[in-house]
């Protein structure tokens, strides 16, 4: 879709003292709330320089037991800020597409992960944070809300293997990799799996 898409926003004003630059887990589901009934939708032409509106990303942890799906994407994807960095989360943007949906959020975050992977098995879903970095342009204008899967089984098939590459690593040696790694993996590294 690119930039022709309208994508689910909150206005700034309506986020007054929810926006921390960490990784917080007691106001994901205020913000999810305030994303659902706010249902407002915006060009994301517009959206993506536009810091009165925060553009809701589901961003989807993957762990299989004490390991944790680090994912590196490539220079053939869209979003050049993020070339060759290492990410811990699959994440994308919510459209009007889910517009039918009770929980845009929720939707949108299955959309995304359906498009990203194919788990071989079972998982688990759990809510479990929010993340905000307004030191960037693009941290600026996106607001992450954080979903956790749990699988039973660790073989998986990434959707677009050109764009991205992903492989199992330990929790140990997550932070190793910190300094590779975007900046909301790196909050999330710090304020999930330290």
């Amino acid at each position: 879709m690119g930039m022709e898409e309208n994508v689910l926003v909150v206005p700034e004003a309506d986020l007054k003292g929810l926006l921390e630059t960490k990784f917080v887990p007691e106001r994901a589901e205020t913000i999810r709330a305030l994303a659902n009934q706010g249902r407002k939708f915006l060009s994301r032409a517009i959206a993506e320089t536009d810091e009165t509106h925060k553009q809701i990303i589901p961003y989807i942890a993957i762990c299989h037991g004490d390991k944790l799906l680090v994912l590196k994407r490539s220079s053939k994807q869209s979003e050049a800020r993020l070339h060759n960095k290492l990410s811990l989360g699959i994440g994308g943007h919510i459209n009007d597409g889910e517009v039918g949906a009770t929980d845009l959020v929720q939707a949108g975050m299955l959309r995304e992960l359906s498009e990203e992977i194919e788990l071989k098995g079972g998982y688990t879903t759990n809510l479990v944070g929010v993340i905000y970095d307004p030191s960037t342009a693009v941290g600026r204008v996106h607001l992450g809300i954080v979903f956790r899967i749990d699988c039973e089984r660790p073989e998986f098939t990434l959707g677009e293997p050109d764009l991205m590459t992903g492989e199992w690593v330990t929790r140990k040696d997550l932070q190793a990799l910190v300094p590779s790694m975007e900046t909301w993996s790196q909050l999330l590294v710090n304020g999930l799996f330290s």
